[in-house]
């Protein structure tokens, strides 16, 4: 029998309780620059034969589709084999009521995890286009919204249930190392992404806003400051990275005019904004991924963008994947660092972009 996570308090140290949220507006904005931006070469396009496609993968020279069941579509698992990424070739299809698709996936080795209703699903993918499901995860009856695999670590992000850690250095065989609760607001089910960069985890929430915690000892995780921009938190996706010593976090919202957040977060006790961008027409944007001094952010309707992000204060975009006049519906992106961008429109399917060299 399977020895269930344990659970841990959050603990929040006596400076955050005298108030670490932090607020600022009167800092730099930057807008598209329009006719300087680069479009980035559309290689190929693939419709998904199943449900609606929220997020992918690429592993093995395959791309992993999760689509979601809407409108009567039941969802699934598609397999592409990208190995020549102008012709992808779709190669296995899962859609069944035990494989009825996630929200999340994410490959480790030999192994494929997927957020599911159920739970976090583990595949084995040792043979690339015959995923077999090995077992499931359990998180409780709202199952796992999104899973991340850090190093070896397999994070399971519960709603209103905290974060779920297994140590995956077995990626076949995961072992429950504990549960991390969220802070008190996100507790209450407002928890949309995170990600976990040097022994931190910053979690966006639509309620809490923008917290950071420290995760280095999960016996003693510690709330380290939170950033709200309003009332309603509105965090939804994030990326870190490391900017002339300082710690740099780029944040995004889905509410009116949702827009990139430029945060310092070395002290997380006392985060500042230094800069945002903004799109002139804007939707919500659902995924960050930095590489480099590159920020790709997956627009929604607004498609692929890219913003060079060397001077973090004034991020500008320098290359955009919007491909035409046909509506877009960006929401999945991977980087696999092949030179191309890999990402789900949940109306097209998967689209594969020749990247920008740096």
């Amino acid at each position: 029998m399977a020895v269930p996570p344990r659970r841990l308090q959050l603990v929040r140290p006596c400076q955050l309780l005298a108030g670490a949220s932090a607020r600022n507006d009167d800092t730099p904005t930057s807008e598209s620059a329009g006719a300087t931006s680069t479009a980035l070469p559309l290689l190929s396009e693939r419709a998904i034969p199943v449900g609606m496609p929220v997020d992918l993968d690429v592993a093995q020279g395959h791309a992993y589709v999760v689509s979601i069941t809407r409108e009567g579509r039941t969802g699934g698992l598609s397999v592409f084999d990208v190995t020549n990424p102008r012709n992808p070739i779709l190669k296995t299809t899962l859609s069944r009521p035990e494989d009825d698709g996630g929200t999340s996936v994410r490959a480790k080795g030999p192994a494929l995890y997927i957020a599911h209703e159920r739970g976090t699903r583990v595949y084995d993918i040792s043979r690339p286009t015959d995923p077999v499901l090995l077992r499931t995860l359990s998180t409780g009856e709202l199952g796992t919204w999104m899973a991340l695999v850090e190093g070896d670590r397999l994070y399971s992000l519960v709603p209103g249930a905290g974060i779920q850690v297994h140590d995956v250095t077995d990626p076949l065989n995961p072992t429950p190392l504990a549960v991390v609760d969220t802070p008190e607001d996100a507790a209450r089910g407002g928890p949309e992404d995170f990600v976990v960069d040097q022994g931190r985890l910053y979690l966006s929430d639509a309620l809490a806003g923008y917290c950071v915690l420290d995760i280095r000892n999960l016996e003693d995780v510690r709330l380290l400051g939170q950033y709200r921009p309003s009332s309603l938190g509105d965090g939804h996706h994030s990326a870190v990275g490391l900017f002339e010593g300082r710690r740099i976090a780029f944040e995004a919202g889905e509410r009116p005019a949702p827009h990139v957040r430029v945060l310092d977060v070395t002290e997380p006790a006392n985060i500042t904004k230094l800069g945002e961008f903004r799109l002139q027409q804007s939707s919500s944007i659902q995924n960050l991924l930095l590489r480099g001094d590159r920020l790709h952010v997956a627009w929604n309707e607004e498609g692929l963008r890219v913003l060079d992000v060397s001077n973090p204060s004034l991020p500008r975009e320098v290359a955009h994947g919007h491909v035409d006049a046909r509506p877009q519906n960006t929401v999945g992106l991977h980087l696999p660092g092949d030179g191309h961008a890999y990402v789900v429109d949940a109306a097209r399917g998967l689209l594969i972009f020749e990247d920008l060299q740096q």
